[in-house]
């Protein structure tokens, strides 16, 4: 079996220079790109030398369609135009996109489910594990107390959650139909 063949959307940003180095210590994972803004000061760049790793002769660029092309994966920390708009790509070329950038939109969100009729989408506003967790815990106890609303929020803003009836807008894994537990809107008075 060959290595899947993953690209990184945001790759000059902390969440994706550490996507890199966690493509390059995994076993059967190669980097096939790294995608950054038009105008990034690191443009031409070796991503993985950004990223604190020897170089792997991949520059970080701003084109996005010869490095989908030739890949079995995208990872997207970006900004919700962008994943809307890799969305769409991914889901030309038929291939995995995973989403874990923020503050997207109902819009956003509808296209990107549109898109993920015709590729895997994974997209939660939080990869954090425990956050996840946490999350699928209080959907639990929701449920065990029928007619009541319950509200969870933590102080940092990092994850605002209701309980029951429509809170789970958050993430999504549309070709398996499965609603991620996290909602993705900040707790009132978080900041950016």
């Amino acid at each position: 079996m060959s290595a899947t063949r993953i690209v990184i959307a945001g790759a000059g940003g902390r969440m994706g220079q550490t996507l890199i180095r966690a493509v390059a210590e995994t076993k059967d994972c190669v980097l096939a790109g790294a995608l950054e803004a038009t105008g990034h000061p690191d443009l031409g760049a070796d991503a993985a030398r950004l990223a604190g790793l020897e170089e792997a002769g991949i520059a970080l660029t701003d084109d996005p369609l010869p490095l989908i092309a030739h890949a079995d994966a995208l990872i997207d920390f970006t900004i919700p135009k962008v994943s809307v708009a890799l969305a769409e790509l991914t889901a030309q070329a038929r291939i995995a996109h995973v989403i874990g950038t923020t503050g997207c939109s109902a819009d956003d969100d509808a296209k990107i489910r549109a898109a993920a009729r015709h590729a895997v989408i994974v997209k939660s506003g939080n990869m954090s594990l425990g956050v996840n967790m946490l999350a699928a815990l209080v959907k639990q106890a929701a449920r065990a107390l029928p007619g009541r609303r319950r509200h969870a929020q933590s102080r940092s803003g990092a994850v605002a959650l209701r309980a029951p009836g429509d809170f789970f807008r958050g993430g999504l894994c549309e070709r398996a139909g499965v609603e991620s537990p996290y909602v993705g809107r900040r707790a009132r008075g978080a900041g950016p």
